[in-house]
């Protein structure tokens, strides 16, 4: 067949794959060859001068100027309104068990650095001006500004590995008090920042089971306590034993996981 009719047949049909140089040097035919590099080198050009088209996360020019205008404004009104909004604009991006593991980064790739300094340090300040906002009648409302807290947390403390013995002791009630609205058990900080700091913190969440029968919220902070006490290290688990046995035996109702964690710590406190 002559080359220019290979040709024709190769290009004009749907291909399913790529011919490579190899294949028509095999079959010697020099003219396809040279067509197979031209269309790997015009492929190439166009693929680089494709326009790359920004991400969906990037932030407009207009948010960024409100949100700056915000962040510098002296209402503690108007920089609050712009942490909210931030965390609202992260959590729409971030598919995660846990408010306080909602994934900062994307913010952090898509605003200017002067903002996201303004608002990492906004953050980190609010837990500690502001107690977590709550309704005492309403255990499992959460409210933005609360969700905002503990993301301020997790960007300070992390995992607690390292960075508790910067806390104060009244910084260290106030963390423990936010721990409570977290989703899903207690954030990833929260164990390590007891077990490290356990004269500040044992007395403190002990005081949870003595608010137990007071507000239906006291009463819910009690439960996840008690639930949660599964993922607490071994050496504290101990120190809560008397509490949870006279709140398993005063309290009607208690779902299944309750009970099975508080027996399970009883149980294991038999054992030792």
């Amino acid at each position: 067949m002559p080359e220019d009719s290979l040709l024709n047949s190769i290009y004009n049909k749907n291909q399913i794959v790529d011919l490579l140089e190899s294949d028509a040097a095999a079959i010697g035919a020099q003219s396809l060859v040279s067509e197979i590099d031209r269309r790997r080198v015009q492929s190439i050009k166009i693929s680089n001068e494709r326009p790359v088209k920004p991400t969906k996360d990037v932030l407009a020019l207009s948010v960024i100027a409100e949100l700056k205008k915000l962040l510098e404004s002296e209402s503690p009104e108007d920089v609050e309104r712009a942490l909210i909004w931030v965390v609202k604009w992260v959590g729409s991006k971030s598919n995660t068990m846990q408010f306080g593991q909602r994934d900062f980064s994307i913010f952090e790739r898509n605003a200017p650095n002067d903002i996201v300094v303004k608002v990492c340090d906004g953050l980190k300040l609010l837990w500690r001006k502001s107690p977590p906002l709550h309704d005492e009648q309403k255990p499992s409302v959460i409210y933005y500004k609360t969700v905002a807290g503990l993301i301020g947390l997790s960007l300070e403390l992390g995992t607690a590995q390292s960075s508790s013995s910067r806390l104060q002791d009244a910084d260290i009630v106030k963390a423990l008090d936010y721990a409570h609205f977290e989703l899903n058990g207690y954030p990833v900080w929260f164990w390590p920042l007891v077990q490290q700091r356990p004269e500040i913190c044992l007395p403190e969440l002990k005081s949870v089971f003595s608010q137990a029968d007071r507000t239906s919220f006291g009463k819910y902070r009690c439960k996840k306590l008690v639930e949660n006490l599964r993922g607490a290290p071994e050496e504290l688990k101990g120190s809560f034993a008397v509490e949870v046995i006279n709140f398993i035996v005063l309290n009607t109702g208690l779902s299944d996981n309750v009970i099975s964690s508080a027996l399970e710590l009883v149980l294991a406190m038999d054992c030792q």
